[in-house]
């Protein structure tokens, strides 16, 4: 009897598996995901093995894909990112031929990931192999996040390069939020050279607020303050000159309230100078602690001073 009940149950066993490879199409049973989010995590039939890290080679452009990437890929928008790993993302970004697709996975890698050193390499690959500006705007972002000593000069390569202001106000964001030595003398450079007058007075906007203590510094925004052609520019130069406690600063103010362009430029600039001579003789303070961020000059109904 019991060898009877023995060889059922084998039988029972073996039409079930027989079955399992009809309903797929193949001699291998498929595992099966678990649920109706289809979650990576939990999957019947067998366990599931990460995959190794990707290599540069796994990366480079037409790489071959895991299929769960590419079903994800395949979604629209944003849809499914949510469900990668930071490899994939990498991978999305690398391989993916939809550059909205693209900029999505960008803010899911760094959002929930950070910039680690493979997330950089890529991010510079982008900045070297596209056009898209909401592409570029998003790899320069990633870039400001970064502690790579890189991010700098690249920030700097696309302000210097691109034809479209937009992307070099990122650029200028960018090496704000880097504040490391190289990052500031590329925005005295955007201050004085670019052509574009918002993105001057973005630049004297950041460096006010990031190199109040820099010497090199307050001359630049000093000779901006004199000598720029716009209004809109000479203001933001004179409030970042407000930021600052050095010597320099005060005196780059006593030379525009002396003989800056407009009458306007002159009052706020001697206004400037008195509250910060006026601080330091009664309490010593250091005008960096005043100081909050203005705003952006070409919004909010700004107008520069006349």
């Amino acid at each position: 009897m019991r060898k009877l009940l023995a060889f059922m149950g084998l039988g029972i066993a073996t039409l079930l598996v027989l079955s399992r490879v009809r309903e797929n199409g193949s001699g291998a049973a498929s595992p099966e995901w678990s649920g109706e989010e289809r979650s990576r995590d939990t999957i019947r039939g067998s366990d599931r093995v990460k995959p190794a890290a990707p290599t540069r080679e796994d990366l480079a452009p037409g790489a071959p894909v895991p299929a769960a990437v590419q079903e994800v890929a395949a979604l629209p928008g944003a849809a499914g990112l949510e469900s990668l790993g930071q490899d994939e993302l990498l991978l999305v970004l690398a391989n993916e031929t939809d550059d909205n697709r693209r900029v999505w996975a960008l803010f899911h890698l760094v959002n929930r990931f950070g910039v680690a050193p493979q997330t950089t390499g890529v991010l510079y690959g982008i900045l070297g192999s596209t056009d898209d500006p909401a592409l570029l705007s998003a790899a320069l972002w990633g870039l400001a996040q970064s502690e790579e000593e890189g991010a700098g000069p690249a920030a700097a390569a696309v302000a210097s390069a691109s034809l479209v202001p937009e992307l070099r106000l990122e650029a200028v964001r960018t090496l704000a939020a880097l504040g490391t030595d190289s990052a500031a003398r590329a925005l005295e450079e955007i201050l004085v050279a670019d052509p574009a007058e918002q993105v001057r007075a973005q630049a004297a906007v950041h460096l006010g607020l990031t190199r109040p203590g820099d010497p090199v510094t307050a001359a630049a925004l000093g000779q901006a303050a004199l000598e720029d052609p716009e209004p809109i520019v000479r203001s933001a130069a004179i409030d970042a000159l407000s930021a600052s406690s050095l010597p320099e600063a005060l005196a780059a103010l006593d030379a525009i309230s002396s003989r800056g362009g407009l009458e306007g430029e002159r009052v706020r600039a001697a206004e400037h100078a008195e509250t910060a001579r006026y601080l330091a003789a009664t309490a010593g303070a250091d005008r960096t602690t005043t100081f909050s961020e203005p705003p952006d000059p070409l919004v909010a109904g700004a107008q520069p001073v006349r």
